[in-house]
C-alpha cells in the first residue's frame, strides 16, 4: 500500500493523536507491535512521554498493554471522517444538505467548464477555440469523453502558423499551449540543442513546447541524462526534424541537514568585575586604553560631543564587564528547539535560491551528551539546461 492510500485509508477509518506517558513508554510501543496493533509517527516529546498516532478503532485495543507497562495513555486529538460525521449526529438535515453539496460537486468536476489558450502572439485564441469545437470540445463536455492522445496533432493541421501544440486537463480546466511557427523559427536561430538535467531529482512537471520528450513525471532524473531531445516529429509528413528543444521543468529534490544540541552548555556569564575607561572618538578612529580582561562585554554612554567641527569628535564611558564561560544544564526541551534551528540553519545553506520547500519532516533522537535533530526538506525547484544537440545525439547524425 503506497503512503498515499495509506494516508487516505487512515482518513477514512478515522485515527487518533495519543501521549503515552511513563518510564517504559518505549516498552509499551513494543508490545503494540508485537500485537500488531500498529502506531505511526511516533515522537519523543519529553524523556518520560512520547506521541503517536493510532487508528481508533486500535485504541481500546492498547488498555491491557498500557496497564502491563503502567503507562497512562490519553487522547491528544482525533481525526478522520468519523469523527467529522460525528458532529452531524444531531443535525440530519445539515448533513443531507453538505452531502448533495459534496455530490453535485463531483459531478460538476466531471465536465468541462473552462477552456484556456496560451502561447497566442499572432494566432487569434478564438480560433484555437472554433478548432477545439470541431474536434468535439467545448465547455460542458464530459471530460471523459475527451481523447487527449492526438489532440494536439489535430489542432495543429487545422490552425495555420501554429507548429506545435499540447493540450492537459485539470479538473474542470482544459489547456492548450501553442507553439507558432515564427516562435519556432527564432528559437532556432542558435542551432538544434537538447535540454539535460543540470542536476538530480524527480520530475514533477514536464511541459515541452518543442522536442521530444525523453522522460515524465515521476521519472527519477540524474545529473547530464537528457530530458528534451533537440527531435522534433512532423505528424503530418511522417518524418523528424531537429529543434531547438523548449519545455518547461522542474523537479522533486530531497535535502537532509542535522545537528546537535548538548545538554551541557559552556555559556559566557559576567564574574561581577568591571573596569570604566574613557573612549575617544575622532572621525571613524577610537582611542581606549587596553582592558585587563581577556574576554568582556561592554556598555557606552555618551560623555560629551563636539558639533560643527570639520571632524566629528566624541567621549564615551565604557563599562567593561569580565566573562567567564561556566557550563550551563539544560533541559531536553532546550535541546530539541536548538538543535532543530541548527539543523534548519545548514538546510538552509543548501538550498538553491529558486528552490521552494513544500514539505519538511524533522525527527529527534538523543544520546549521552544531547539532542540531535534531522530536518528532512522536499523541495520544487526547476531543472534542465540547454545543450547542442549533436552532444547529446547517440550518433551524432541528423534526423
Amino acid at each position: 500500500m503506497s503512503r498515499t492510500t495509506r494516508s487516505l485509508w487512515n482518513i477514512l477509518r478515522g485515527y487518533v493523536t495519543i501521549s503515552i506517558k511513563g518510564s517504559r513508554a518505549a516498552e509499551l510501543v513494543s508490545a503494540l507491535a508485537a500485537e500488531e496493533i500498529p502506531l505511526w509517527e511516533v515522537r519523543r516529546t519529553a524523556p518520560d512521554e512520547l506521541s503517536a498516532r493510532v487508528a481508533a478503532g486500535d485504541f481500546r485495543r492498547i488498555r491491557g498493554a498500557a496497564f502491563q507497562t503502567r503507562s497512562r495513555v490519553r487522547i491528544l486529538r482525533r481525526h478522520g471522517l468519523p469523527f467529522a460525521l460525528a458532529a452531524f449526529r444531531f443535525r440530519p438535515a445539515l448533513l443531507w444538505g453538505a452531502l448533495l453539496f459534496a455530490a453535485a460537486l463531483f459531478a460538476l468536476s466531471c465536465f468541462v467548464w473552462r477552456i484556456e489558450v496560451t502561447g497566442c502572439l499572432n494566432t487569434d485564441p478564438a480560433a484555437v477555440r472554433a478548432a477545439l469545437k470541431e474536434e468535439g470540445v467545448a465547455p460542458g463536455v464530459p471530460a471523459g469523453s475527451i481523447a487527449l492522445s492526438g489532440l494536439g496533432n489535430r489542432l495543429v493541421s487545422r490552425l495555420a502558423g501554429v507548429a506545435w501544440a499540447g493540450v492537459t486537463l485539470n479538473g474542470s480546466q482544459l489547456t492548450v499551449s501553442i507553439v507558432e511557427d515564427e516562435a519556432v523559427q527564432e528559437a532556432e536561430e542558435g542551432g538544434p540543442s537538447s535540454i539535460v538535467a543540470d542536476h538530480s531529482g524527480v520530475l514533477s512537471q514536464v511541459v515541452v513546447y518543442e522536442g521530444t520528450a525523453l522522460l515524465q513525471e515521476g521519472d527519477r532524473v540524474e545529473e547530464g541524462q537528457v530530458i528534451v531531445e533537440g527531435r522534433y516529429p512532423n505528424a503530418a509528413s511522417g518524418e523528424a526534424r531537429l529543434a531547438h528543444a523548449r519545455a518547461q521543468l522542474e523537479c522533486r529534490v530531497w535535502y537532509t541537514a542535522r545537528a546537535r544540541a548538548a545538554y551541557a552548555s559552556v555559556q559566557p556569564v559576567r564574574t561581577g568585575r568591571q573596569e570604566s575607561v574613557t573612549v575617544v572618538r575622532v572621525g571613524g578612529m577610537e582611542s581606549a586604553s587596553p582592558s585587563e580582561f581577556s574576554n568582556y562585554d561592554a556598555e557606552r554612554t555618551l560623555a560629551y560631543e563636539l558639533k560643527g567641527f570639520f571632524l566629528p569628535f566624541s567621549v564615551f564611558t565604557e563599562v567593561r564587564h569580565e566573562l567567564a564561560g561556566r557550563t550551563v544544564a539544560r533541559t531536553a526541551e532546550e535541546c530539541r528547539a536548538e538543535a532543530e534551528a541548527a539543523a534548519w540553519q545548514k538546510l538552509a545553506a543548501q538550498l538553491p535560491k529558486d528552490a521552494v520547500v513544500t514539505q519538511s519532516e524533522t525527527s529527534f533522537y538523543q544520546d549521552d551528551a544531547g539532542v540531535w535533530a534531522i530536518v528532512v526538506a522536499e523541495t520544487r525547484q526547476p531543472i534542465g539546461q540547454s545543450v547542442p544537440y549533436a552532444s547529446t545525439s547517440p550518433s551524432g547524425e541528423g534526423p
